[in-house]
């Protein structure tokens, strides 16, 4: 699996290949001190990509739209997508919510131009970049 993590502006931007399987985090700070009983989670895709992943963890709720999972451990939510295409390059959010408390983090999904000329040839993939 390529990935490569950059941290920009408290976005955290990710590039992947077509194709291939890549995994997002999602960190937050509601159970620095001990888990927290009570917690939803929501992976929304980039524009016209809606909800990907709904995570309830009082209800042992998980369900996610096919080719993509959740994995869940205190302070730490990864959205997996199980093969990259076109549609799934963007900000992606994750919004995770305690009661009344919800913090909103980005990952932005971008291609990696370099390892697709390696790969594929000089042409450009299809879809938006």
């Amino acid at each position: 699996m390529i990935k490569t993590l950059l941290f920009v502006d408290s976005v955290t931007q990710i590039l992947s290949l077509p194709g291939r399987p890549v995994t997002m985090p999602c960190a937050y700070g509601y159970e620095d001190r001990g888990e927290v009983p009570q917690l939803s989670v929501q992976w929304r895709g980039p524009p016209g990509r809606g909800l990907l992943c709904h995570y309830i963890k009082h209800k042992a709720f998980q369900n996610c739209s096919r080719g993509y999972s959740l994995s869940y451990r205190p302070g730490s939510i990864l959205l997996t997508i199980q093969q990259v295409q076109a549609q799934d390059y963007g900000t992606h959010v994750c919004s995770v919510s305690k009661r009344h408390n919800v913090s909103d983090n980005s990952v932005h999904l971008a291609m990696r131009m370099g390892e697709w000329k390696r790969c594929m040839g000089p042409e450009m993939p299809p879809g938006p970049v």
